[in-house]
């Protein structure tokens, strides 16, 4: 029989609150527990019995409160080292990860199941979704009148379609056109008629294509600016599809667009690539990331961050059963490191992963791993001092 255990209260985990998952009889199920709320928290009370219960449940416990020999109590602390190892679930709706507490804080960081803010209409929004939101459902993304191009947010389109001069236009329009209709097939020349409609639906198919290339612009500007604390970034590689083709045309492979990001005292700057490499003799397809690193105030970068700056590339999963990608990699910013090229201003390195850190491509278009969804891949960046 399992049960639900209820973990709070703790300084290392702030403000959070997450729930055990444990059976009858597990070696890990601990003893000193609140029996009345299922709850662990710092300080207990022992009461006759063997019980536990926490300050809440003890003062509410009307037994207790009656018999006075009942009522002496023994404070016991509970203390972190005792829980952290511990697994608990994830909170966030959906995600069904199992880790121990004390890694808790760091999987809700990248979990996608978490929820962040529309950087456009303020909305919460689960950050997997946040793609697909931008597209369909944000409020302020950008849509055309299909009457008179008039470029507006899509919650003010109802509001503009009752006073669309272009609407009333094309309504009179269409009046004229079916008296005009008539006569054409009495005269069996249909010939305008059948003209005039391609040029519509040309003009249509062009206004079309240049919404959805103005909303494809704004789902990567709200992807790409979504910030969270630590110093942690959100990049989408849209169309993915069309850059691994054009990459893949060229011996030399190809650089996505460049993505420029500061934290203090530094800038850094990232691309991916797409490539053939030569791996234990046979040709195979990486998908890699390519870092630089600029430090621009060397006092306030020392203030910041050591020397050395530990960064991760993460690529998330929408799959509940694949791991997140993680990538990694630490910056030298004293100097010191040898990979700088002569002429090359101090401070500012290449950085192309090694062989054990590109991803194959066939993993990472692999469906049932889902890292790439609706032709997007969400790369998240962290620097961690």
């Amino acid at each position: 029989m399992s049960r639900k255990i209820t973990v709070k209260d703790f300084p290392q985990m702030s403000d959070l609150r997450v729930c055990l998952v444990l059976e009858e009889g597990d070696d890990d199920m601990p003893r000193e527990w609140c029996s009345s709320c299922s709850s662990i928290i710092p300080l207990l009370y022992k009461v006759s019995g063997g019980r536990y219960l926490c300050k809440e449940c003890w003062s509410s416990d009307t037994e207790l409160q009656k018999d006075e020999k009942k009522r002496k109590t023994q404070k016991w602390k509970v203390e972190w080292d005792d829980v952290e190892h511990l697994l608990a679930q994830c909170p966030n709706t959906g995600c069904d990860k199992q880790v121990q507490l004390h890694d808790v804080q760091e999987h809700l960081v990248r979990c996608i199941f978490r929820r962040v803010s529309c950087n456009l209409c303020a909305q919460n929004v689960v950050v997997s979704q946040l793609p697909n939101h931008s597209k369909l459902d944000c409020a302020k993304r950008s849509v055309t009148c299909e009457c008179c191009s008039e470029v507006m947010f899509a919650e003010e389109k109802e509001g503009h379609s009752s006073t669309c001069a272009g609407r009333r236009g094309a309504t009179r329009k269409n009046g004229k056109n079916n008296k005009n209709k008539k006569k054409t097939l009495e005269s069996k020349d249909s010939e305008d008629e059948i003209k005039s409609l391609k040029n519509m639906v040309v003009q249509l198919s062009a206004k079309l294509s240049a919404l959805e290339d103005e909303q494809r612009k704004q789902r990567a500007l709200v992807s790409a600016s979504v910030k969270r604390p630590p110093f942690s970034y959100i990049w989408c590689i849209d169309s993915f599809t069309k850059f691994k083709e054009e990459a893949l045309k060229r011996k030399e492979g190809s650089l996505s667009e460049p993505f420029f990001f500061g934290v203090p005292g530094c800038k850094f700057r990232l691309q991916a690539t797409i490539a053939h490499i030569t791996q234990d003799l046979q040709s195979i397809t990486f998908f890699g990331l390519f870092v630089h690193l600029k430090v621009t105030d060397q006092d306030r970068f020392n203030d910041s961050y050591h020397t050395k700056l530990k960064c991760t590339l993460e690529v998330a999963s929408h799959s509940r059963e694949a791991e997140t990608l993680v990538l990694p990699f630490t910056f030298s910013a004293d100097g010191s490191d040898d990979r700088r090229a002569p002429g090359r201003a101090r401070y500012m390195w290449n950085t192309l992963f090694g062989k054990p850190k590109f991803v194959k491509l066939e993993n990472l278009e692999n469906k049932e791993l889902g890292y790439i969804q609706d032709d997007v891949l969400l790369v998240e960046f962290y620097v961690r001092d």
